[in-house]
């Protein structure tokens, strides 16, 4: 089951201060990546964080924790992450996963 994407002119409640978070967050640490659709709702593991704040909140806080204290830099962090991921799925295109890798590298500089 997919949850329903939230446009960000429909956000309400509790759900506002973690978007607000999530988008603030998303645009000083995420850059280079596609994390929101055109009508502004989150995607992905953000959109999941959104429709459940109760523990959305404190999963997004950990992250900025370990983003704002991370002894690597950045884009070294960024390749550290998609090669755990490409493990942890087991990646049966691994030329897939390097081509992502340049990608970002290239947008990071």
């Amino acid at each position: 089951m997919r949850l329903p994407n939230i446009p960000s002119n429909q956000v309400r409640g509790e759900q506002r201060p973690l978007f607000d978070k999530l988008s603030t967050g998303i645009r000083e640490n995420l850059q280079g990546f596609t994390t929101q659709k055109p009508d502004g709702s989150l995607i992905g593991l953000f959109n999941a964080l959104q429709h459940f704040p109760a523990y959305g909140t404190p999963v997004w806080d950990f992250f900025l924790a370990l983003a704002g204290n991370s002894v690597l830099p950045k884009a070294a962090r960024e390749v550290v992450i998609l090669a755990t991921a490409a493990h942890i799925v087991n990646v049966e295109a691994p030329l897939e996963v390097s081509s992502e890798i340049r990608r970002f590298l290239n947008a990071s500089h």
